[in-house]
């Protein structure tokens, strides 16, 4: 619950936090070097078109889809994002488990607009070939050569009130000041057909 990865599937836009996530070590010293990797991924992503081809790996992205093994694939990312400033996309912050303080990375990837990729290039790209070559996806060349997002954006539909819900109110519902009554001198008020505040 203290490191909620996110998605936010209208902007494109995936937070994650890094693998340090207890205290005991430093901020880099984690088993699969997750944070090393984030560190090095990110720093050369604002480097040259070079750089960004070879260090910065593609990142695919996956969520559990069932129980079990069974994941569903999210999306092409790529380092950053292009509202992001470069301590947005990637920060050391500071967590308290217990009386110990630690720190961990949070950062921000941005979804490509990819909707399948290419086993073949993963393929060609884990045999150690050029990344923008091999079926490589066109999204991913644009980001590596001008750093140029193109993310996915899925906004919300939106939202149509029930049948039920698009009804005027009934007596009970309606605030006291639409209801017909008395006045406060006990004459008998002018009965007239109260307001429909439903909308439509």
């Amino acid at each position: 619950m203290e490191w909620p990865d996110h998605l936010d599937a209208e902007t494109g836009t995936f937070t994650y936090y890094g693998d340090h996530r207890t205290p005991g070590k430093r901020l880099h010293e984690t088993p699969r070097k997750g944070n090393v990797l984030l560190r090095d991924a990110f720093a050369s992503s604002h480097g040259s078109a070079n750089e960004r081809a070879r260090e910065v790996p593609p990142f695919l992205l996956f969520e559990k889809a069932a129980p079990g093994r069974a994941v569903r694939f999210r999306g092409l990312l790529a380092p950053g994002g292009p509202t992001l400033a470069p301590d947005d996309e990637l920060s050391a912050i500071w967590r308290t488990t217990g009386t110990q303080r630690f720190q961990n990375y949070r950062s921000r990837f941005t979804v490509l607009y990819q909707a399948l990729i290419p086993r073949t290039w993963i393929r060609h790209v884990l045999a150690g070939g050029n990344p923008l070559e091999g079926e490589c996806p066109e999204v991913w060349r644009s980001w590596v050569e001008s750093r140029v997002y193109r993310p996915l954006l899925a906004p919300a539909t939106t939202i149509v009130r029930s049948a039920a819900q698009q009804l005027p109110m009934t007596a009970p519902d309606r605030p006291c000041w639409l209801r017909s009554g008395s006045t406060s001198a006990g004459t008998k008020q002018t009965s007239r057909p109260a307001l429909s505040l439903s909308g439509g």
